[in-house]
């Protein structure tokens, strides 16, 4: 504990209103934010308070459907001397995480890859038999993704094959054991990919906005597209309007909901 309790952006820019006056981030454990050092005020600075206020609210709405967050590992150093440099993610690591997600969530709000495996072979045979749980079944439940490729998911795989054992699904690549849920964040170029992925079984993720791009231009193109494609998550920063740049772009379905029948299946 302490590594970020002081970001040097403190230093940087100074003036700012005060940061983490609880203490928290003096505390073990995992922290919360965007960038270290430049973009590190979260609603909930420590993981383990975000776990405690989800669950929280789980208990109260026991009938919510189930919600999807997407993580990611962030190890990488900024180019830049004297700013932080974060641990790296190894095995151990991820136990912890995983570990940190069951004591301070409960392991009986989760779904979690050994549920959706079942007694299939892999994790990607049950989801290819479409051996999700129902929609009444995954009621007030949570789905983490690991919302990364490459080294850090070979790493978050490491003596976990089809994901055996672990908490977080990863955005893994269909034809592989371990693909469930797989993150395709061009809705306009990958349309019919994401919908005949969609149609074999796999959960996709895709994007209505990023970079704060749509959202300047009024545009909902790419929410149009990632709407037809059928793809089960799509992800916004704008399901309340920018208080940074005047704009009227807001993201939802019709009525305001956030939940629809999906229009492939």
């Amino acid at each position: 504990g302490g590594k970020y309790a002081h970001p040097k952006g403190l230093d940087l820019a100074p003036g700012q209103p005060p940061y983490d006056a609880a203490g928290l981030m003096k505390e073990p454990g995992f922290k919360v934010f965007h960038i270290q050092d430049l973009d590190y005020r979260s609603n909930a600075p420590t993981f383990k308070l975000a776990l405690q206020e989800l669950k929280k609210w789980s208990l109260a709405h026991p009938n919510h459907n189930p919600v999807f967050i997407t993580m990611n590992a962030k190890s990488e150093a900024l180019p830049r001397p004297g700013l932080t440099v974060p641990e790296p993610f190894t095995p151990a690591v991820f136990d912890a995480l995983d570990k940190e997600i069951r004591d301070y969530l409960g392991a009986d709000q989760l779904i979690t890859p050994d549920q959706v495996r079942g007694q299939y072979a892999t994790l990607e045979s049950a989801v290819l038999h479409r051996h999700w749980p129902t929609l009444r079944a995954a009621q007030g439940k949570f789905v983490f993704i690991l919302d990364e490729v490459e080294e850090k998911r070979a790493t978050y795989l490491q003596g976990h094959p089809s994901l055996k054992g672990r908490v977080l699904f990863a955005d893994a690549e269909p034809g592989t054991p371990e693909a469930a849920i797989h993150i395709m964040n061009n809705a306009k170029q990958d349309q019919a990919a994401i919908k005949a992925l969609v149609q074999k079984g796999y959960i996709i993720r895709t994007r209505a906005d990023s970079d704060t791009q749509e959202a300047r231009r009024n545009d909902k193109s790419s929410f149009e597209a990632a709407q037809q494609s059928g793809a089960q998550i799509i992800s916004t920063d704008y399901y309340r309007p920018s208080t940074h740049f005047k704009s009227d772009y807001v993201i939802s379905f019709p009525g305001g909901t956030y939940f629809r029948p999906d229009p492939v299946l």
